[in-house]
């Protein structure tokens, strides 16, 4: 058996295995980067089930705790809510159900005001005043608060603080807020660095070129990544064209010059 060429086949056969896995891996990073500038985290990705990670599981191997709790509010006439990674849940009966109507995806604040409920989350802030849930902001939200009857404020993802004095109609950034000067003390201006981030940092570049660049480096590693499987099914194709005493004559003459410093 000759070991050089046996070696040469299985990594023809293990790339080609891996290609798929490794053009997905380069293009999801290339997303990954630049992810804020695409907007992809307010685009719906539904009727994505066929793929094993994404189909339902059974109802009786889930508990509360898979939900992911994110907040929860006890409302005047009773009711017991509970905003969750994957929406809007009411405990009755001892069980928890969840808010159908409520198209939000995660529910990351609830708050009872004069105009009815209010939640605030991934995708926007919700507003239900008695005939049902309407979008009043579009974007991710964390927080929602009603200040006065009138006025509701929000704090978001990309805008910092926002109000409103019309139900949701018309925002406007809290300008005297969003650009107080802030001085973090020493110990709180860095995230502190555990093992698992610094592998992050090192996976995504950041720790070689800071946040600001990191996508520099996701799509140089992401790019290269696709460009060296396509390349290398391309190579293997075109060898495979070939008549098979043409790809005989291919290996011995790798295997020459091996043999030859032997």
């Amino acid at each position: 058996m000759n070991i050089p060429i046996a070696i040469r086949n299985w990594h023809i056969k293990v790339g080609l295995i891996v290609a798929i896995p490794i053009v997905l891996a380069g293009m999801t990073a290339v997303l990954m980067a630049h992810n804020k500038d695409l907007g992809l985290r307010n685009i719906s990705a539904a009727n994505m089930a066929w793929l094993p990670g994404y189909r339902d599981a059974k109802e009786s191997t889930s508990t509360a705790a898979d939900l992911e709790i994110r907040t929860t509010l006890t409302t005047k006439d009773g009711r017991y809510l509970l905003g969750t990674r994957y929406g809007l849940y009411e405990l009755r009966e001892n069980r928890l159900f969840r808010i159908e109507a409520l198209p939000a995806k995660e529910i990351r604040a609830i708050v009872e005001s004069p105009n009815g409920l209010l939640c605030a989350g991934r995708g926007g802030v919700w507003q239900n005043n008695g005939k049902g849930w309407r979008r009043i902001f579009k974007g991710d939200a964390y927080t929602v608060e009603n200040r006065s009857p009138q006025l509701i404020r929000i704090a978001t993802r990309e805008k910092g603080l926002q109000d409103s004095t019309d139900d949701g109609k018309h925002w406007t950034p809290v300008a005297a807020l969003n650009r107080l000067p802030v001085n973090l003390p020493s110990n709180l201006q860095q995230e502190e660095l555990t093992m698992g981030r610094l592998a992050l940092d090192l996976h995504t570049g950041r720790a070689f070129l800071g946040r600001e660049w990191a996508w520099l480096w996701i799509d140089l590693a992401g790019l290269s990544l696709v460009l060296l499987a396509f390349s290398g099914v391309f190579l293997w194709s075109r060898h495979q064209s070939k008549p098979s005493h043409v790809r005989r004559a291919d290996i011995k003459t790798v295997a020459l010059p091996q043999a030859s410093s032997l």
